[in-house]
């Protein structure tokens, strides 16, 4: 059997995402009051805190044939959706596979969360695998 190389990186969007009406993604988490002229509040923006990852960055080295358990947990996942890449190509979004799924790949539902699963590693599999947190739902 041969060995397979798999890493797992885990990154929250950049701070700055273009097509946002904001000058950060910190923006969005500030609680901001508007008043109306009669110095009453009119809205109130809630207030939310981007999600941080409980799940660490790994390296793995598994056996062709082998299942392979990738998990991808934050703190709070509401408002926000998960995204897989491997080698930099988007595999899946939210809980959707892209493209022309792998019948091997799934993901298993978890709470604030999912692990993607790879059954039967083989050696196109072996890669760098980055799982993201985007605030578009």
């Amino acid at each position: 059997m041969k060995s397979l190389l798999i890493q797992l990186l885990l990154l929250i969007i950049p701070p700055l995402v273009p097509g946002l009406p904001y000058g950060a993604l910190e923006d969005l988490y500030n609680p901001e009051y508007d008043y109306d002229e009669d110095n009453e509040v009119s809205e109130e923006v809630a207030v939310m805190k981007a999600p941080g990852f409980i799940s660490e960055t790994m390296n793995l080295v598994v056996n062709e044939g082998e299942t392979i358990r990738l998990p991808c947990i934050v703190t709070r996942l509401q408002g926000f959706v998960l995204l897989w890449k491997k080698s930099g190509h988007i595999i899946t979004v939210g809980d959707q596979i892209l493209g022309n799924p792998d019948s091997r790949y799934y993901l298993e539902a978890k709470e604030n969360g999912n692990n993607l699963v790879i059954k039967h590693a083989e050696p196109g599999d072996e890669g760098e695998y980055v799982c993201q947190v985007s605030a578009f739902k």
